[in-house]
């Protein structure tokens, strides 16, 4: 490989066409290397445990599917909308074609939950999403497809500035994509191009976590104790060796023989040649696997089960980090890709999506609550506009009118002229 870059340099250096040709294949070939390459440099999918770990097989372990799965519903249950930027103020742009398409349904076949939960899906498995975005005539987008992750074969640069998705469908040659037709949301990356593949970079310690499943699921269905072996005061057959094994595994072995009492025949004695979990430390072991998946998913350990040190106050807290510090830089990452590629450039700044994060508090009603009255105290919002959020009927009048704290009086109404004193009339002494 190596040989190969220095020899594109040397004929790049040469200024003939083949050269030019061979130093952007390389150029090519290093920003997006083959499996093959990824293998060789140690981001391949086969752990010291043995164990293949991938975007599938990874899911195989019950921590690393729950994370995913709580990720992607969470994201996958925010509203998403299309807003326009009118002056010092925005306001939800319903009449715009992105809004149904990103609210309601950005195919005919997946609503905007299924099609959210599939990208963050993509995400965090693999780092990276690809939807196709279907236009009609005039440029505009129509439906997002999305696309499997590992059938984008490479991505090449056939210039500066611009980019060429390669996708394999299931039937037929490669098809290339031009980069203003896929929608790619990718996660944290070193050149801004492709994201980190989650599942690779971690690898070993989902293995260690399905190595530690597996020995507790070969320990219970095999024959529920530490490994023995019989020992024979003499030389013992081949034939009286197998029938002997044979029989300890029918009589003793599974779940339903726990607890019988082991007779063995004259001159037999068992003895232990294995570890027990106890002393293997299996059950500290998975529990910290787990928080080690908690770690690389950035998701916190009482969603997964682990109620260490935890009160009512701490989840509350957590619950806000959560949305602060896991969903908001994947969402900022949606939102912004999609900014990008579903507006014109001539509507980009005044049209853009946004989620609704507001939705994850609706669980707390006294939460709601106080912040509705904060923000009608203040003059953010208006009761009539705290009313629709609820889906409660608007009143109207005053109720329409934002407030402000001097005087309590409506934010948009100029405050009353204070009344004149009345005037006195002089005393008069009486028979005056």
């Amino acid at each position: 490989m190596l040989g190969l870059f220095f020899l594109g340099v040397w004929l790049a250096k040469r200024r003939g066409i083949w050269g030019r040709l061979l130093s952007w294949a390389v150029r090519s070939t290093l920003a997006n290397p083959d499996q093959w390459l990824t293998d060789w440099f140690g981001g391949g999918g086969r752990s010291a445990t043995g164990l293949t770990i991938n975007e599938v097989t990874a899911l195989n372990f019950a921590t690393v599917f729950a994370g995913v799965r709580i990720l992607a519903e969470a994201v996958g249950s925010l509203p998403i909308i299309t807003l326009e930027q009118v002056e010092n103020s925005k306001r939800r742009a319903t009449e715009h074609r992105n809004y149904k398409l990103l609210h309601d349904a950005p195919n005919p076949l997946m609503t905007c939950m299924a099609y959210e939960e599939t990208v963050m899906g993509h995400l965090v498995l693999g780092g990276n999403h690809y939807s196709e975005i279907e236009r009609d005539g005039g440029g505009r987008p129509m439906a997002l497809w999305p696309l499997i992750p590992s059938r984008m074969t490479q991505i090449t640069r056939p210039e500066v500035g611009r980019l060429i998705y390669w996708y394999s469908p299931e039937t037929g040659p490669q098809v290339p994509l031009p980069m203003e037709n896929v929608l790619h949301i990718r996660g944290f990356s070193s050149n801004g191009i492709v994201g980190y593949n989650t599942i690779s970079m971690a690898k070993e310690s989902i293995a260690l976590g399905m190595a530690a499943e597996q020995f507790a699921a070969r320990f219970f269905s095999g024959d529920s104790m530490p490994r023995m072996a019989l020992k024979a005061p003499g030389k013992v057959s081949k034939e009286t060796n197998e029938m002997l094994k044979g029989s300890w595994k029918q009589i003793y072995g599974g779940l339903s023989n726990v607890g019988d009492i082991a007779i063995l025949p004259e001159g037999l004695e068992p003895f232990q040649i294995g570890v027990n979990p106890e002393q293997a430390q299996m059950l500290a072991t998975r529990e910290f696997q787990v928080k080690e998946i908690c770690r690389v998913l950035n998701i916190p350990p009482h969603m997964m089960g682990i109620m260490e040190k935890a009160s009512y106050a701490s989840i509350e807290q957590e619950l806000l980090r959560f949305i602060q510090y896991s969903l908001r830089p994947w969402l900022v990452r949606i939102e912004q890709e999609m900014n990008l590629k579903l507006f014109s450039p001539s509507e980009r700044g005044r049209f853009f999506v946004e989620h609704l994060v507001d939705a994850m508090l609706r669980a707390d009603i006294g939460a709601r609550y106080r912040a509705y009255k904060d923000a009608i105290y203040t003059g953010i919002m208006s009761p009539d506009q705290a009313a629709e959020k609820e889906n409660l009927p608007t009143e109207g009048g005053d109720a329409a009118l934002k407030w402000m704290p001097v005087n309590y009086a409506p934010i948009n109404r100029p405050p009353a002229a204070p009344e004149p004193p009345p005037v006195l009339e002089p005393l008069q002494e009486e028979g005056v």
